[in-house]
């Protein structure tokens, strides 16, 4: 407040001179013509009071409306990406998948530019399972591109990509001649912690996609979408070759590198550890060679059912060739896989086998985890079980190899 406003206020709450009683009567005295100060258009603090809390009020109304709008755009936003979810995760098949996913947010987004892109990679199955399983036609709206190609959009840690202002138009839709692309998003698909493509969306408005803009919906539908497709993938798979070994009715080889990839991505997203046992029947041979095939198959058989019913509910256990085994333990450290190594050997090597003598089974196991190390991929996992077997089968009395 201003000199002459304070004057005014004083002169208008004489409350505030209870303690200087004779000042109050020498200005109360003063007529008002001699003030030295007009009276100027000055509210006083109830005034002042009154108007703030209009102000504040009209002030919060505006913001009220704001967020009504707001959350009536976030509504049909969450509307059409749970459309969109829908036809991600109700989906068998791939191709259709991608056709009815740009169609609909095309339509719902007013998008004109979709692209699905998915890179090849040593770490995952997308683009060469995808590859041997699609129609020789390709596919409008996806792409295939290189690991490296498609990294370099991204940094080591992949977040959505925002570019505004293209005039020079986009790489990325440089095939689609009839789009004026103007800016752009690229949205990571990661599974498991690792790219493996991207949701690629353009606009012809030069600021739809700038940076600032809230992006974490569209990372929700790409993450569905990396499982959608790694879920394709596993049915495609049951459906068109047999994932049960007849011999034993556990998991077959042809099981082992989906699953073993998925369950690595799990182990290293989730900071779990994930063990690897690699079981031989040691003395399989010698066996075949006294007992005959046809009576080995059985033994296989009793294995296969010793082996399972002494799993837990979220190992995984597969027949890897003649008297090969390999048991998936997640979240299993790897003293802890070889204490259940232990109890299988045991119980494998006391088990009444009906068609041979007692004693002749000889297990050696040979075991990783991912905690071990140099072990970064999954190819390193089973290469250090493989390692730790042949150490096992290397030493005399057999001994577990940890």
């Amino acid at each position: 407040m201003k000199n002459d406003q304070i004057a005014l206020y004083l002169n208008d709450h004489p409350e505030f001179f209870n303690q200087y009683p004779e000042l109050l009567a020498r200005i109360q005295s003063i007529a008002p013509e001699d003030l030295p100060l007009k009276p100027v258009k000055t509210l006083s603090i109830t005034d002042r009071i009154v108007k703030r809390a209009q102000a504040d009020k009209e002030h919060m109304k505006n913001q009220l409306v704001s967020f009504m709008e707001i959350s009536q755009a976030n509504e049909k936003i969450q509307e059409n990406l749970f459309a969109i979810d829908r036809i991600i995760m109700y989906s068998l098949n791939f191709t259709q998948m991608i056709g009815q996913l740009r169609e609909e947010i095309i339509k719902r987004f007013k998008i004109p530019g979709v692209q699905i892109i998915l890179m090849d990679g040593d770490e995952h199955l997308m683009e060469g399972c995808l590859r041997e399983r699609l129609d020789k036609n390709a596919i409008e709206g996806l792409q295939f591109v290189d690991a490296d190609a498609a990294s370099g959009w991204f940094d080591d840690n992949p977040k959505p990509v925002l570019r505004a202002e293209m005039t020079e138009g986009s790489e990325i839709f440089e095939g689609a001649s009839e789009l004026n692309i103007q800016s752009e998003a690229l949205i990571p698909i990661l599974l498991h912690g690792h790219l493996i493509g991207t949701i690629a969306l353009g606009s012809e408005n030069p600021h739809h996609f700038h940076k600032g803009l809230r992006t974490d919906l569209l990372e929700r539908t790409a993450d569905k979408l990396g499982i959608a497709i790694e879920n394709m993938l596993l049915l495609d798979l049951m459906k068109n070759q047999p994932v049960l070994d007849s011999r034993t009715g556990l998991y077959n080889e042809i099981y082992l590198d989906p699953v073993l990839r998925r369950e690595f991505g799990w182990a290293q997203c989730y900071g779990k550890t994930l063990s690897l046992i690699k079981m031989h029947i040691d003395s399989f041979e010698e066996l075949v060679n006294t007992y005959g095939k046809s009576r080995i198959k059985k033994v296989l058989q009793e294995a296969g059912k010793v082996l399972a019913e002494n799993s837990r509910g979220g190992d995984i256990m597969i027949s890897s060739g003649e008297g090969d085994f390999l048991i998936l333990l997640p979240d299993t450290s790897e003293q802890g896989a070889a204490q259940i190594a232990q109890r299988i050997r045991k119980t494998l090597v006391n088990h009444m086998f009906p068609e041979l003598e007692n004693d002749c089974v000889k297990i050696i196991f040979g075991i990783a985890a991912t905690s071990g190390r140099g072990i970064n991929t999954p190819t390193d996992l089973l290469t250090a079980a493989s390692g730790a077997l042949e150490q096992a089968r290397d030493r005399k009395d057999r001994a577990l190899a940890v």
